[in-house]
C-alpha cells in the first residue's frame, strides 16, 4: 500500500479535479476510489484535502485547527517532514496515524514517541465480523463507540494512553496458519492510544484499513473517526 496523507482544516477545503472523478482509480486509499479499498466514501462525507508528494510549512499555518491523517505510509518521511509534523503537533496540531506493516515506526520514532507498531498479525476466533482477521474490538475508551472493526491489523506496544483493547481471546498468529500455537502471545492487546505532544495530540491506529470503503460503516467505524475529529472538520 502506498503513503496517503489527508489533511482537513476547519479553512481549507479543495476539490478533487473532474479527471479523477471520471477515471476512478483502483489504489488503495484514494478518495477516487469507490471500490472495497478506496477512501471515496470518506472523502464524500468529509472532503478532505489529500496531499501527494512532499509536506512542507503550509501545514503550519493554522495547526489549532487542523487534523492531518497518515494511512498506510510506506515510504519513510525525510528530516525535513518530520521536522514539520514535530512542530505541527507542538503548535497544537492533531496526527491520526493509521497503520499495520508500512513505516509508520520510523514516523514514530521520528517523532520521539515511545509507541511502536508490533507487525505481527492479529486474529480472534471468538470476536470477530467475519473471520478471524477482522476482530471485532469491543473495549474502548472512546464516548459513543461501543465496537469497531480492523481488517487485517496489527497491535501496539509502548503506549501509555490506551484508548482501545482486543479481547481476551485475540492473539498474535506469528506463522499465520489461522491457528493459536504454542508460544504465540494471547490478548488483550491494545490497538488504539494518544498521546499529547505540546499542544498537539498524536493518535495511533493498528489498522490502515479501518476507514476503507468496505469497512466505514461496520459497527462504530464511523462514528470512531468522529470522535477522534471532535470539534474539528474532517
Amino acid at each position: 500500500m502506498r503513503r496517503s496523507i489527508i489533511i482537513t482544516s476547519l479553512l481549507t477545503i479543495i476539490a478533487i479535479t473532474f479527471i479523477i472523478y471520471l477515471t476512478p482509480s483502483s489504489e488503495d486509499f484514494d478518495p477516487s476510489n469507490p471500490y472495497w479499498n478506496g477512501f471515496s466514501s470518506l472523502y464524500k462525507a468529509h472532503h478532505p484535502q489529500l496531499i501527494k508528494g512532499s509536506l512542507d510549512e503550509r501545514l503550519l499555518r493554522n495547526p489549532s485547527n487542523t487534523i492531518l491523517l497518515i494511512v498506510g505510509p510506506e515510504k519513510n518521511f525525510t528530516e525535513y517532514e518530520a521536522w514539520i509534523l514535530r512542530h505541527f503537533l507542538e503548535a497544537g496540531g492533531r496526527i491520526i496515524l493509521a497503520d499495520d506493516f508500512g513505516s509508520g515506526n520510523e514516523l514514530l520514532r521520528s517523532l520521539g514517541a515511545d509507541v511502536r507498531l508490533n507487525g505481527s498479525l492479529l486474529v480472534d476466533p471468538l470476536f470477530k465480523e467475519r473471520s478471524m482477521r477482522f476482530p471485532r474490538i469491543r473495549n474502548l475508551k472512546v464516548s459513543g463507540v461501543d465496537e469497531i472493526v480492523f481488517n487485517y491489523a496489527t497491535i501496539l506496544e509502548g503506549c501509555g494512553k490506551p484508548l482501545a483493547f482486543s479481547s481476551s481471546y485475540s492473539f498474535l498468529d506469528l506463522n499465520v496458519n489461522g491457528r493459536w500455537d504454542k508460544g504465540e502471545p494471547k490478548g488483550p492487546f491494545i490497538v488504539a492510544c494518544e498521546l499529547d505532544v505540546g499542544k498537539g495530540r498524536l493518535t495511533v491506529i493498528s489498522d490502515s484499513s479501518i476507514w476503507i470503503n468496505s469497512m466505514l460503516e461496520m459497527r462504530d467505524n464511523r462514528m470512531f473517526l468522529e470522535r477522534l475529529i471532535g470539534d474539528r472538520s474532517l
